[in-house]
């Protein structure tokens, strides 16, 4: 039996868990059976900034490093009879972090890190719109996806409106490989194939960084290592929270390849749709070429320009559908309906309280669940796509007795038709995929959600399974366990 401590840097949230792994599977067929000790969630504030020319999505560091330790400190290391073998770390994939040197200062007393913030810059969320669709376009051509929250192109970015700022530092990463650097106090920084790809101007299968990116006098200097997703970074420098010094750690993972990790492991011709701050459906097919025209799946294909292919286990692809649009739209949703109350009846109206009434509403009455061109429709694109930055909302056929619950109904089933237009239900079917694992808390909490997912599978005759324990925290440790069998 191993311990091992998985950590999720999540868009708002930081989740850890103490995973016991009992055995790995005995054939492919096979899964990791496992028991979860204790887990842990620690939640803490964006912080947007906003002016005439974009929307950006920052967050100070120490903000996330204190819910970091928070997060692990509540696992109650201390009370475990066994020692914690491995640590491993996802989060999300696409922003990044910039640092000078060595920014971290340990409290030898208190066994905890912070930084110097005078040498770290924010964290650049995924969520990151300073990149328009203009100034994508006028950056190298790069065969890897790129948008604005990139990595890469948010420091394409800096190289030219903030040079000076950006000459400061000399490492960057995503807030995971920070993580990793700081914990094991490594002078490079390592990044594995998982969070170098949605970096971008990365080459999945050489695993390298793009030449073109030495063309177009970007800092390729500042970039991190590339090491295969099994490596082990390093081993903790000191003791952490009640971790000892010298356990090691994984190069992080990505918070994509984790959750679906947790969902279906190595079994192929599966499919797992994640809902939480965004919406992804995630398929790993046993057919690697399906993208190309000879393949035996290439009925209905998904259009290349929405979905990603992106490193999983053991050199497979996965198909990933990423929207930007989830649970963040029912959450901006519910802030308008807030603060409509609020400037109407001058008293304070918990969000809380709108989200128990509207979850109250099964959907049945005010809402057809399988709409005809007369209903009520909603087009859920609020924060634009990746392939599309530019798509905003939309609402069609409004009938004159709109209701809130009508409202939110036509949001929930929008949302979940939207991501089977970037992969194709029909194209699911013919893999053959006959059901699709769901999770994330926004899906899991919400009745309609899972209604309206519900009844466009039935359609196509997919079942739907829903897994409470299965975010990418747990993935993560799963999937270290899997690497230190070796």
């Amino acid at each position: 039996m191993t311990l091992i401590v998985g950590l999720d840097i999540g868009s708002s949230s930081c989740k850890s868990c103490l995973v016991r792994v009992n055995s790995l599977p005995s054939s492919s067929s096979s899964s990791i059976a496992y028991t979860i000790e204790s887990t842990s969630v620690i939640n803490y504030e964006i912080l947007k900034i906003k002016n005439d020319d974009s929307t950006r999505w920052e967050v100070p560091i120490n903000v996330i490093l204190d819910a970091i330790q928070q997060s692990v400190k509540g696992l109650k290391l201390n009370q475990q009879s066994s020692p914690v073998e491995a640590i491993a770390i996802t989060g999300q994939m696409h922003g990044c972090i910039l640092w000078a040197n060595s920014p971290w200062i340990y409290d030898e007393t208190r066994h905890v890190y912070s930084v110097k913030s005078n040498s770290i810059s924010n964290l650049y969320s995924w969520q990151d719109q300073r990149c328009d669709s203009q100034f994508i376009s006028s950056l190298p051509k790069s065969k890897s996806p790129l948008a604005t929250g990139f990595g890469s192109a948010t420091i394409f970015w800096l190289q030219k409106f903030q040079p000076q700022y950006l000459s400061q530092f000399n490492h960057t990463g995503t807030i995971m490989d920070f993580i990793v650097a700081l914990i094991c106090q490594l002078e490079t920084p390592l990044m594995s194939p998982h969070n170098a790809a949605g970096f971008g101007y990365f080459n999945s299968r050489k695993k390298s960084w793009s030449k073109k990116l030495h063309s177009d006098n970007f800092p390729t200097h500042i970039l991190p290592k590339i090491v295969d997703v099994d490596y082990i970074a390093g081993n903790l420098a000191n003791d952490w929270i009640g971790l000892p010094k010298g356990i090691p750690v994984y190069t992080a993972f990505g918070d994509l390849q984790c959750s679906t990790f947790a969902c279906i492991q190595n079994k192929l011709n599966s499919a797992v749709l994640t809902m939480s701050t965004s919406l992804q459906l995630v398929v790993n097919p046993m057919d690697q070429n399906w993208h190309n025209e000879n393949a035996t799946s290439s009925n209905f294909l998904p259009d290349l320009k929405k979905v990603l292919l992106i490193p999983y286990v053991k050199d497979n692809f996965i198909v990933a559908a990423a929207s930007l649009n989830g649970g963040n739209v029912l959450e901006a949703f519910v802030g308008f309906i807030q603060n409509y109350l609020e400037d109407l009846t001058g008293s304070e109206f918990p969000k809380e309280r709108i989200w128990k009434r509207l979850n109250e509403s099964t959907g049945t009455a005010d809402f057809n669940n399988n709409p005809d061109s007369s209903s009520i429709k909603f087009i859920p694109t609020l924060y634009g796509e990746r392939y599309d930055p530019q798509l905003r909302s939309s609402l069609l056929n409004i009938p004159p007795d709109l209701t809130p619950h009508s409202l939110f109904n036509a949001i929930c089933y929008g949302l979940i038709e939207n991501i089977f237009t970037m992969i194709p239900v029909k194209w699911l079917t013919s893999l053959p995929i006959n059901e699709i694992q769901a999770t994330g808390g926004a899906l899991l909490r919400n009745p309609i959600l899972k209604n309206s997912l519900e009844t466009i599978c039935a359609q196509y005759g997919i079942k739907v399974n829903y897994m409470e324990q299965a975010d990418a925290h747990i993935g993560a440790a799963l999937m270290a366990s899997m690497f230190y069998s070796k």
